[in-house]
C-alpha cells in the first residue's frame, strides 16, 4: 500500500484492510512491461480515488450489477474505461 493510501487507511483493523488500494491514476496511464488490459469495466472504488484489490483479484466486473455486488458499504462504482494493470505471470 502507497504512503498516501497508508494515511487514508491506516490499517486499524475492520473490512478496510481486507482489500489493496491501487490510485486510479496509476491504472489509468500505459506504461512499460507486460500489462493486462481491461477494457470497459464497472470498478469498485474508494471515495479517494483509488481501485479495490482482494488479493491479486481486481474489484471490477464488466456487468454494472456484479459490480455493486462486490462494493462494500463505504465505495462506490465506477465505470473506467481502460485500466493497465502489472501482468504476474510465473513461467
Amino acid at each position: 500500500m502507497s504512503a498516501t493510501l497508508r494515511k487514508l487507511y491506516p490499517g486499524k483493523g475492520g473490512e478496510r484492510t481486507a482489500y489493496r488500494y491501487v490510485p486510479l491514476e496509476q491504472l489509468t496511464k500505459p506504461r512499460n512491461g507486460a500489462l493486462d488490459c481491461y477494457l470497459n469495466r464497472y470498478w469498485v472504488v474508494t471515495d479517494e480515488g483509488a481501485l479495490l484489490f482482494r488479493g491479486v483479484s481486481p474489484q471490477c466486473n464488466p456487468n454494472e450489477a456484479i459490480a455493486h455486488r462486490l462494493k462494500p458499504e463505504w465505495a462506490r462504482v465506477e465505470f473506467i474505461p481502460v485500466a493497465f494493470l502489472t501482468h504476474e505471470c510465473e513461467l
